[in-house]
């Protein structure tokens, strides 16, 4: 959670930045991030399904599997490029047509659509490290990384130093240098002599047929993840389209969402690693201890996150320049309430996935956000775009969509974890 409040923290920062160069560019990196969201998530869905495999490598002992397993996800990772970044460009024409942040927010996504094979990238180098439970190397690294960020984010948009101020461009571009960065020095860490002896990491041939058995796992997830993100990039649009107080509903909620959303990414990985390991050892019984464990998180983060958003509320947007103030605060006091059971429902929505993804139910996965995008979009389209159902609901509509698909992640966990239990149990000795 450190480690992700830190990759959070950047962007928070990097809008505020933004927010002192122009307003619009807030809604351009926000929707620019969502647009480019389609396209990123289903690469580092599919290289983040290495830290499912080198989990459970890890817990059955084979570990001279686990250097393949990541190499082929590198191989991924570079050749993703040659797909996305065209369609990516195909979709920015369309998605920012005729909106007041065409031209901002096709300029950001550019960029971000030409470093998109960073992020799956590091997703797979990171799982060598994450998938052995081992995070402290990758979260010193990604400190670094956004400590690079910052820098060159400021330098980049104002122009310091005699260089020409890029304005969006650069926030986009200090992204990509960052995480390049970070890519670089996994890459050299996991090809030292200890890790190749031990994973064998020096095996970096490519293989379709080991490719494809990694990426097999992946695609039902990634497809799962690109349905959520298409909802929610259409959700968006509508609302830019509507412009006004939607677009600041959905600029405000959004930033500070993805600030405080560490909570819940932080231990959705936790509990995929652990859980991942557990069902390499057959120990089964255990995930219903980690069931109630990630339970009782869940109650001290709603806790926690009542802090900044009930007791100190304007602490969130101090730091943004004035006139985003002025915009943002009337929008922020009827949203923060709505904000707060949206981050709620979404730790137990994501702690939950974890169970389901660790256990490699992933048609599940991919069925619920093929059908649930459609409880977000059609009440938003209907009721929002269409009718009158004011701005400050955008939130309570994403709530619910996460409280249902909370609700039949944890059937499934039930159903799922008793029969391997059952089955250990009357399996011959």
């Amino acid at each position: 959670m450190f480690f992700l409040l830190c990759d959070t923290l950047t962007v928070f920062t990097e809008r505020i930045f933004l927010s002192h160069y122009s307003v619009h560019g807030v809604h351009a990196s926000l929707n620019g991030t969502y647009l480019a969201s389609i396209f990123q998530s289903p690469c580092v869905a599919i290289a983040a399904i290495g830290q499912v495999f080198v989990g459970f490598y890890q817990g059955s002992g084979e570990l001279k599997r686990i250097g393949p397993c990541i190499w082929q996800l590198v191989w991924f990772s570079l050749f993703s490029l040659l797909i996305t970044f065209p369609l990516g460009m195909w979709a920015s024409s369309a998605y920012f047509k005729n909106t007041v942040i065409q031209q901002a927010g096709a300029e950001y996504f550019k960029i971000l659509a030409f470093g998109n094979f960073l992020f799956p990238l590091n997703a797979a180098l990171s799982s060598f490290y994450l998938g052995r439970g081992r995070p402290f190397f990758v979260t010193s690294l990604m400190l670094t990384s956004y400590a690079l960020n910052l820098l060159f984010s400021w330098i980049f948009i104002f122009g310091i130093g005699g260089l020409t101020s890029l304005g969006i461009k650069g926030a986009a571009l200090a992204k990509c240098i960052g995480l390049g960065f970070s890519c670089c020095v996994l890459f050299w860490a996991f090809l030292t002599k200890k890790n190749r002896e031990v994973y064998e990491t020096h095996r970096w041939q490519f293989s379709v047929k080991a490719l494809w058995s990694y990426m097999h796992s992946g695609m039902v997830r990634a497809f799962g993840y690109l349905s959520s993100k298409f909802w929610w990039v259409a959700v968006s649009y509508l609302m830019i389209k509507k412009g006004g107080q939607y677009q600041d509903v959905l600029t405000i909620g959004g930033t500070l969402i993805s600030f405080l959303a560490f909570t819940a990414t932080g231990l959705y990985q936790a509990i995929l690693t652990i859980s991942s390991n557990l069902l390499g050892a057959k120990k089964y019984v255990e995930n219903w201890r980690l069931l109630r464990s990630f339970t009782l998180y869940t109650c001290i983060i709603g806790a926690a996150l009542a802090i900044p958003l009930f007791w100190f509320p304007r602490s969130l947007i101090y730091f943004f320049d004035a006139s985003s103030q002025s915009i943002f605060k009337e929008t922020f006091t009827l949203i923060h309430h709505w904000i707060w059971i949206y981050l709620i429902a979404i730790v137990l929505q994501m702690s939950l996935c974890a169970l389901i993804v660790a256990a490699r139910d992933l048609k599940l996965q991919f069925y619920c956000y093929l059908l649930c995008g459609l409880s977000s979009f059609l009440p938003v389209y209907l009721m929002m775009y269409r009718g009158t159902l004011s701005a400050d609901r955008l939130w309570s509509i994403m709530s619910f969509e996460n409280l249902i698909l909370g609700a039949i992640f944890f059937f499934r966990f039930c159903q799922r974890n008793r029969n391997e239990i059952r089955e250990a149990k009357n399996a011959p000795i």
